[in-house]
């Protein structure tokens, strides 16, 4: 019996701007449909959601209300808490 070599294929990441602008619509509008079912008072509620590389956190700014987030507003933290992108407020 002869030993065969393994090789392990590492898969590139393969997320880019593309999936991080369709979230932040998901979230923008995930936002939206709260606000539309009651759920926002004024500037509280939070909407989150980890990008698809795993390295960052999508998120509605502290300040604006449910029915006001737009994808341009939605903020992006590193997992240590850092803003990699976006302005306002952290909901933290």
């Amino acid at each position: 019996m002869t030993r065969r070599e393994r090789s392990l294929t590492i898969v590139p990441d393969q997320s880019d701007d593309r999936d991080d602008a369709v979230l932040r619509e998901q979230v923008a509008w995930s936002c939206r449909i709260l606000a539309m079912g009651g759920h926002g008072d004024y500037t509280l509620g939070h909407v989150s959601a980890r990008a698809m590389d795993g390295r960052h956190i999508l998120m509605k700014p502290n300040g604006l209300g449910l029915e006001e987030v737009a994808p341009d507003d939605v903020l992006a933290l590193d997992m240590d808490g850092i803003r990699v992108s976006g302005a306002g407020p952290v909901h933290l």
